[in-house]
C-alpha cells in the first residue's frame, strides 16, 4: 500500500486517500493499415529498425494527451495549435494558476496536480523562484527546480512482425496563381500493415508524487479507447490506426506481485 504518512503530509488526508494504491501493468495492441504511424521528424517515414516497426513513448504520451483533451480535461503540455487555453508557453500556464504569487514549491506541485490531468499522469519539471520573498531576501534554497516523476510509463512499442513501408506520390502543394501549372509533387510514406505491441505500467511511488488517483486510472482506460480519433489526418485517416485490444493487470501490492 502507499506510504500513508508521507502522502497525507504532502497532499492532505482526503487527497492521499484517493491516490493509486497498487501497481498496474498494461499492454496495448495497435493496428495500422495504410497509415503513417509515429512518423520520424527527420524524413516523415514510419519508424523501423531492421524491418521491425516501433513507436516511441513520446508518441504515445502525445496521443493520450489529445484523447484526454477530447474527454474535456485541461492539459498542461500541448502544442499551440491544439491547446484551447490560448497560452504561448508553459510558464504562462504556471503563472495563471490561482494564487501563484504566494506559492512555494509544494504549493505549486499541488496546484499543477489539481489543475492538469496530464501532470498527474506524466509529471514534469521546471524552474522555481520563491515568490514569497523579496529579491533582497532570496536565499539559495529559494531558487531551483520543481517537478514530479511520471506515474504512467510506456516502453517503445514494436511490431509483432516486419512491416512494409510504401512511398505514395501525392500533390503536396497547389499553386493557386492563374495559368500556372506548377503543383508541387511529394511522397507520403505509409505502413502497409502492422500490429504493434506496447507495454507500460503505472507506478505507485511515482503516483504519490504526481497525484495520480484511482479515479485517474478509470479515466486512463477510457482515454485509451479513443487514443487515435483525436489525431485523425490525411496521413492517418479515421480507422486506419486503431486500438485492437488493451490488457490490464492489477497487482495486489505497491510494487507488483
Amino acid at each position: 500500500m502507499i506510504n500513508k504518512k508521507r502522502a497525507e503530509k504532502f497532499w492532505g488526508e482526503e487527497t492521499a486517500g484517493k491516490l493509486l494504491k497498487t501497481k498496474l501493468d498494461f499492454t496495448l495492441f495497435v493496428n495500422a493499415d495504410l497509415a503513417n504511424i509515429n512518423a520520424s521528424p527527420e524524413d516523415g517515414r514510419p519508424r523501423e529498425i531492421d524491418g521491425i516497426g516501433f513507436t516511441t513513448n513520446v508518441w504515445y504520451a502525445h496521443k493520450l494527451r489529445k484523447a484526454l483533451l477530447e474527454l474535456g480535461y485541461p492539459i498542461f503540455v500541448l502544442s499551440g495549435s491544439d491547446d484551447p487555453d490560448g497560452m504561448d508557453s508553459l510558464e504562462e500556464k504556471v503563472k495563471a494558476l490561482p494564487g501563484y504569487k504566494d506559492m512555494d514549491k509544494d504549493d505549486l506541485l499541488r496546484a499543477l496536480a489539481a489543475t492538469y490531468i496530464d501532470w498527474r499522469f506524466f509529471g514534469g519539471v521546471g524552474g522555481f523562484l520563491n515568490n514569497k520573498r523579496t529579491p533582497e531576501k532570496i536565499k539559495k534554497a529559494d531558487i531551483g527546480s520543481f517537478g514530479a516523476p511520471a506515474a504512467v510509463s510506456v516502453q517503445y512499442g514494436k511490431s509483432v512482425a516486419p512491416i512494409e513501408i510504401i512511398d505514395v506520390p501525392i500533390t503536396s502543394c497547389i499553386d493557386v496563381q492563374i495559368d500556372k501549372n506548377s503543383n508541387r509533387m511529394g511522397t507520403q510514406s505509409i505502413v502497409k500493415h502492422g500490429l504493434y505491441k506496447i507495454n507500460g505500467s503505472i507506478n505507485v511511488p511515482n503516483a504519490e508524487k504526481s497525484g495520480f488517483t484511482e479515479e485517474d486510472l478509470k479515466i486512463f482506460k477510457e482515454a485509451n479507447k479513443n487514443l487515435f480519433e483525436a489525431s485523425v489526418s490525411c496521413a492517418r485517416p479515421s480507422g486506419s490506426i486503431v486500438l485492437k485490444k488493451a490488457v490490464y493487470w492489477n497487482h495486489k501490492s505497491r510494487y507488483g506481485d
